[in-house]
């Protein structure tokens, strides 16, 4: 069976699906309860912050399997150029 990966713009209503794969992701790596404690803050991810920022979601066969919030900001440059 072959992975049918597609990068697509995040949805602020599937911001309560990106925090519960996030936390998913971070528990699978063995962390206590007590550290999961600690960042769930951290890790909830919020509508309106996908809505301000660019999100993107990596999904096969049209499930979300990982994403990425990029902010970028207007006074820096998003590439650095050579000279």
């Amino acid at each position: 069976m072959s992975m049918q990966l597609r990068i697509r713009t995040a949805r602020s209503e599937e911001a309560a699906g990106l925090t519960s794969l996030a936390v998913r992701s971070k528990r699978a790596w063995g962390y206590d309860d007590t550290f999961m404690e600690r960042v769930m803050p951290d890790m909830i991810v919020h509508p309106g912050y996908l809505a301000a920022e660019h999100g993107i979601v990596a999904e096969d066969d049209e499930v979300p399997i990982g994403y990425a919030i990029v902010r970028a900001e207007a006074s820096a440059p998003i590439c650095a150029t050579s000279s």
